[in-house]
């Protein structure tokens, strides 16, 4: 894929995430059951800030997140699946196919397309 089809996914992604943020913000006025979390995590690539939140439509749940590192961000988004276990059991099964976009700030450009699965 070149630059040019990957920085159009990415604002694509981004105008879409405002969108739909937007209007969870509206809804959310009667009742939130959106949860959200931020942690900052240290390793050799350097200090990395998150910002994460689940946002439920009616029995399925996405799952976001974003983070930045130095002049690269990426943010990720996928459905949350409970394949085995009961409601509210920490002996779940959870399986978390995320699509992530790296995005370069200094060049102004998607960096990377990052296909994710998390269990």
């Amino acid at each position: 894929m070149d630059r040019k089809t990957l920085s159009f996914i990415w604002k694509f992604g981004i105008t879409f995430l405002l969108i739909a943020m937007t209007n969870i913000w509206l809804m959310a006025e009667e009742e939130s059951n959106i949860s959200g979390w931020f942690r900052t995590d240290t390793d050799a690539h350097g200090t990395q800030i998150w910002f994460g939140a689940s946002h439920p439509f009616g029995s399925l749940e996405i799952d976001s997140d974003i983070y930045v590192v130095g002049a690269t961000g990426e943010f990720d988004i996928g459905p949350l699946f409970t394949l085995v276990g009961k409601e509210d059991s920490k002996d779940s099964l959870i399986v978390l196919p995320m699509v992530g976009l790296t995005f370069d700030f200094e060049s102004m450009n998607v960096a990377t397309f990052v296909p994710q699965f998390y269990t």
